[in-house]
């Protein structure tokens, strides 16, 4: 797995904190730490993001999880970031109405299927 540099997601980070007037030990419980160590680490850009735990993050943050998705992909590969873009992302309605046109299309008759 690749490990993103936390510079960028570390600035975001904790000028959204701040702005939600959390302290570093008060975020640090929200996402499920025990300590603030680890995130002063993030931000300041000494520890690595952990890419797996980017949505338990994002609502920490109070932020759109999209929004924080797009944030960790550029950080993750920076040459993309020409390509990544909201407008690129589907959106979360239509791929659900998607599948619920899929599932009723592949019903199946118990009945003209014996066991």
């Amino acid at each position: 797995m690749k490990k993103i540099k936390s510079g960028q997601i570390g600035h975001f980070i904790k000028a959204r904190r701040k702005e939600l007037k959390f302290s570093c030990k008060e975020f640090a419980a929200g996402v499920g730490l025990k300590g603030p160590a680890f995130i002063s680490m993030i931000e300041r850009g000494v520890a690595e993001f952990p890419i797996k735990g980017w949505a338990t993050y994002a609502d920490a943050l109070q932020v759109p999880r999209q929004k924080f998705l797009l944030l960790v992909l550029k950080s993750l590969h920076p040459e993309m970031a020409p390509y990544i873009s909201p407008q690129n992302l589907p959106n979360q309605k239509k791929c659900q109405k998607k599948l619920k046109v899929h599932k009723s299309a592949v019903k199946v008759d118990p009945a003209s299927h014996p066991a």
